[in-house]
């Protein structure tokens, strides 16, 4: 199996969510904003640009369940998952009603309910 440049990808992990995370850096550190839980963005382009065709047509952050958030000598850090959703997801997510959309979408004993 080759990518579009011809390269072996088998066994490789796949690339996107290592793109998708500098493309979010990239996001913050030139708007001056950062995310919270519940915060929604639009992903026009997709999320995998090897899968052009999938549903995902939008991001929401949750807090992590696990990691949650800590006290630095600099502030609060509060660890964050980014969730894919589709267009209509995102469009009734949008505005702060994220959790609520989550919440029917993902089982109760699942880790975005912890």
């Amino acid at each position: 199996m080759s990518d579009s440049q011809g390269w072996d990808v088998r066994g490789q992990p796949p690339m996107w969510p290592v793109l998708l995370l500098q493309r979010l850096g990239r996001y913050v550190f030139e708007s001056g904003k950062w995310f919270a839980p519940g915060h929604t963005m639009k992903v026009s382009a997709g999320i995998d640009p090897q899968r052009p065709e999938s549903a995902i047509g939008g991001l929401t952050f949750i807090e992590d369940p696990e990691l949650g958030a800590i006290d630095t000598p600099n502030g609060e850090a509060q660890f964050l998952q980014v969730v894919g959703i589709t267009a209509d997801e995102f469009a009734a997510a949008k505005d702060g009603r994220a959790r609520s959309v989550l919440e029917r979408l993902v089982p109760a004993h699942s880790a975005v309910h912890r």
